[in-house]
């Protein structure tokens, strides 16, 4: 194999992993909130048995269904 395949290899395995992990969370958002609003969101979350994230998600789309 030479050099030029052996690198356009090396690129295609480099670019297959960076696929792989970084497609999904390139969206990243951040909110500060206060103290209260944030127990809040914990507390909510706990008893649903769902992570933060996945409840701001169900919360923008259910928003931005609405619109």
């Amino acid at each position: 194999m030479s050099d030029e395949e052996k690198a356009g290899e090396l690129i295609r395995d480099q670019l297959k992993s960076r696929t792989r992990t970084g497609y999904y969370n390139r969206n990243i958002f951040t909110c500060k909130t206060d103290n209260d609003l944030a127990e809040s969101v914990r507390t909510y979350c706990k008893k649903q048995g769902i992570n933060p994230n996945v409840f701001l998600n169900q919360l923008l789309t259910t928003f931005f269904k609405n619109d």
